[in-house]
C-alpha cells in the first residue's frame, strides 16, 4: 500500500458571502495498472463535498471515508471541496475560472478542521465504511 498526502498546496478561493472553495490539482499516479486501485480517503463530511474533474463523487453516507477513483482519474486532475449546498452551475464556473487563471486564489494547506485528504494505492479491496 502507498499513500499520497493531498493535504498541502490547495488553492483557496474566497467567494462572496464568506464561502470558501478549496481546489487541489494533482497528476495521475504512475504505474496504475490492474490489480492496483486508487482510493480517495477523507473524513466522510469532506468526502461528501468532493468533486473530481467536474463530477460530484459520492454521498459519504454510502461510502464511509474512502472511495475508489481509479477509473475517474485523468493525466491532470482537479479535486474541489465546495460548500455542500453550492449549485453545480457555480461549481462548473469555478472549475473554468481555475483552469484559465481568472479566479483570485491563494495557496494554502487544507484547514485542520477538514482533516487529511489522501490517495491510497493498493491491490487490496479496502472497506472504508464506518462501523
Amino acid at each position: 500500500m502507498h499513500t499520497i498526502n493531498l493535504t498541502t498546496a490547495w488553492d483557496c478561493i474566497e467567494l462572496p458571502g464568506s464561502e470558501t472553495v478549496w481546489g487541489r490539482q494533482f497528476g495521475r499516479p504512475t504505474g496504475i495498472e490492474p490489480p492496483l486501485q486508487v482510493w480517495l480517503v477523507a473524513q466522510p463530511d469532506v468526502l461528501s463535498r468532493c468533486w473530481l474533474n467536474g463530477n460530484r463523487l459520492t454521498d459519504a453516507a454510502e461510502q464511509g471515508c474512502g472511495l475508489r477513483i481509479t477509473d475517474r482519474l485523468t493525466v491532470r486532475n482537479l479535486l474541489l471541496l465546495p460548500p455542500l449546498t453550492m449549485a453545480a452551475e457555480s461549481i462548473s464556473a469555478i472549475i473554468t475560472g481555475l483552469m484559465d487563471g481568472r479566479l483570485v486564489r491563494s495557496r494554502s494547506p487544507l484547514p485542520a478542521d477538514l482533516g487529511r485528504v489522501m490517495l491510497t494505492i493498493t491491490t487490496d479491496e479496502l472497506d472504508f465504511r464506518l462501523s
